[in-house]
């Protein structure tokens, strides 16, 4: 019994070990691309524009998107990485599960206290799983800690198949919905 308690201590801190790793690389790569992300951002709200202002809105009170659906950006300018996500009942629900339920490495890695700025796309839920998987596209792996396509889709964004150009939407259909 104690052979396995002092093997599950060694693999956890093991676990540790790696994890602080990542967040060392991390944050030395985000000072390199801190302007890249920044300009990609912007690129992105922009995207979804109307009359050259953009859709998207800056959250200052999450409270207020408690049963609003939609597409959320959580900026964490510290990594210059950002984590896009969709919510069909609650964003602010889903935003808090982030936190109070870690299921995926971005979960793991990462704190509410890190979380910059978070950006706000009214979607209606037949849009929601196109919309998400656009931005995240857009996005591209070098900004992103999502870790799979978006929508339905379980298509790692990571991976040797995944072609953002398949996701991308055309800009004709972004300006109705």
């Amino acid at each position: 019994r104690k052979q396995r308690i002092l093997s599950a201590a060694f693999g956890f801190a093991a676990y540790l070990y790696r994890q602080n790793e990542s967040i060392k690389q991390l944050l030395h790569n985000a000072q390199e691309n801190r302007q890249t992300y920044n300009d990609k951002l912007q690129k992105l709200l922009s995207r979804y524009s109307k009359e050259g202002e953009t859709v998207f809105e800056k959250v200052s009170d999450l409270n207020d998107y408690i049963g609003f659906s939609g597409i959320y950006v959580l900026c964490l300018d510290k990594l210059a990485k950002c984590y896009i996500g969709q919510a069909s009942k609650s964003i602010r629900h889903r935003v808090i599960a982030h936190f109070s339920k870690p299921e995926t490495q971005f979960d793991y890695l990462c704190d509410f206290r890190d979380v910059s700025g978070i950006y706000v796309l009214h979607v209606s839920d037949e849009f929601l799983d196109d919309v998400e998987q656009d931005c995240i596209a857009f996005m591209g792996g070098e900004h992103l800690l999502n870790a799979c396509a978006g929508g339905k889709s379980i298509e790692s964004v990571r991976g040797d198949d995944y072609n953002p150009d398949d996701y991308l939407l055309p800009p004709a259909i972004i300006r109705i919905i």
